[in-house]
């Protein structure tokens, strides 16, 4: 009985993490993905000096793959590994420039949604503004105690840990609450054609 493709394939993914000095491998699309899963902790880590921060290395990590995971059936490069870094860099810079641009903009109180267009046409300031005053009648109906995780977590910037602490309330409990009200906010908002 011949091995199922999928199981061949996790079998060879298993080896090449397992090898610390691996063959040459040849470059096609499998092959670079092959690389990706063995070298996956190394562009973590390049990623996490480069920017400083895990979360961004674990999410910018996964971006390597999905652009990875793209490439389809086009032929590897020569030099797989470089072709990673390369990805892993540029994902990096990327971040760093989007994450200074945002800094920018916090520290002199400047929206940066509105940056891109300084002058919002008529109609969607005035589509947005119905929007807001809408929003605002639609939270006013949710039951009390719901309201008031709500507006914690999602208005103060609380976390559900320091909701649930103020509240007197379980975590999961808040977790509910603030689920049940996005479903009511945004079953609302698509009602009244504010929702996309």
């Amino acid at each position: 009985m011949a091995a199922r493709p999928e199981i061949v394939e996790l079998d060879a993914v298993r080896r090449a993490r397992a090898d610390p000095n691996p063959a040459p491998i040849p470059t096609t699309p499998s092959a670079l993905t092959t690389v990706y899963l063995r070298r996956r902790d190394a562009l973590a880590a390049f990623i996490r000096r480069r920017t400083g921060c895990d979360q961004a290395a674990q999410d910018l990590t996964q971006e390597v793959w999905v652009r990875v995971a793209a490439l389809g059936d086009q032929a590897a490069p020569v030099n797989p590994e470089a072709f990673l870094q390369r990805i892993a860099g540029n994902l990096a810079l990327d971040w760093l420039r989007r994450r200074r641009f945002r800094s920018a903009f916090v520290a002199s109180d400047v929206d940066p949604a509105l940056a891109a267009d300084p002058a919002p046409e008529a109609d969607r300031a005035l589509h947005a503004r119905r929007a807001v005053d809408y929003l605002a009648e639609v939270i006013d109906e949710l039951p009390p105690k719901r309201r008031q995780a709500f507006l914690l977590y999602r208005g103060h910037g609380m976390t559900m840990k320091q909701v649930a602490a103020q509240l007197g309330i379980s975590e999961k409990t808040v977790e509910h609450q603030v689920a049940k009200a996005l479903v009511h906010c945004r079953h609302r908002l698509a009602e009244a054609g504010l929702w996309p």
